[in-house]
């Protein structure tokens, strides 16, 4: 779904997906001219900073680079949600959840590093 607002000098522009409940792109622009949807494709005529007008072009991610882009931002639960909507294999469901330990352990680990040598913060 393609939502298009106008605020005060600017012109938000949101591409939602529906079928996971996120944000695919969020960006503002001085201004948009006209919207199209084609296949896999939006294309926007907006204006530049510079005044200039310009063609965007948004085009849709293969289903392998969304879920790196999730585990590489540790959007574990989101990567998990979409691999679900996508009927993958239980081994992508259980790679993403590997992920998810190991970056959880990394956290507990430097959690014990810092014992007894910082000040807690409830006093």
């Amino acid at each position: 779904m393609l939502c298009i607002q106008t605020k005060e000098k600017e012109v938000l522009v949101e591409v939602h997906d529906m079928d996971n409940d996120i944000i695919s792109y969020k960006k503002t622009f001085v201004e948009v001219y006209a919207a199209c949807v084609n296949g896999n494709c939006i294309y926007l005529l907006i204006k530049q900073p510079n005044s200039e007008k310009a063609i965007k072009i948004l085009k849709q991610k293969e289903n392998v680079e969304k879920l790196k882009f999730f585990i590489s931002k540790h959007y574990f639960d989101v990567a998990l949600r979409f691999a679900r909507t996508l009927n993958l294999s239980k081994e992508i469901e259980m790679d993403i959840l590997r992920h998810h330990g190991d970056f959880l352990y990394k956290k507990v680990i430097a959690f014990f590093y810092i014992i007894g040598h910082v000040q807690t913060s409830y006093r």
